[in-house]
């Protein structure tokens, strides 16, 4: 059973970011299943490291995405702002997750499944509205 289900809930309606949300989810699947079923440490810390650095991909993705189509520069600063706070948070459980503490690994998740579903639907939405709106999908 999947940690956290992607579904059309989700869709910001740009074909290339929901793509990479459901990448985001299925990596975040992918390190659940290795806590879960007690994966050696060394491969749930190689299944998060896999994680941090899709989501630094995606976040330069997405940010050079608003850029080029001129995503109101306020807006653009605090979504950012966001991504940057999460990458720092990662960083720290990541440092966390190396000690093997089953906590720490389900504290990680929580905050991943949390931030993830919560920015893709508030966040996210809000420039999938306005890339639409200038005809990109």
């Amino acid at each position: 059973m999947a940690y956290v289900v992607w579904s059309k809930e989700y869709s910001v309606g740009i074909k290339s970011m929901d793509e990479q949300h459901y990448k985001l989810f299925e990596l975040t699947n992918n390190l659940y299943e290795a806590i879960k079923t007690g994966r050696k440490n060394e491969a749930v810390v190689e299944t998060f490291r896999g994680l941090v650095e899709y989501v630094q991909v995606h976040f330069t993705a997405e940010e050079k995405l608003l850029e080029k189509n001129e995503f109101p520069f306020n807006q653009l600063l605090k979504h950012k702002q966001e991504h940057r706070d999460l990458i720092m948070e990662i960083k720290v459980l990541f440092e966390k997750a190396k000690s093997g503490s089953a906590i720490v690994s389900f504290e990680m998740l929580n905050f991943l499944r949390n931030w993830i579903i919560t920015h893709i639907a508030e966040s996210d939405k809000r420039y999938g509205t306005f890339l639409n709106s200038k005809g990109i999908s």
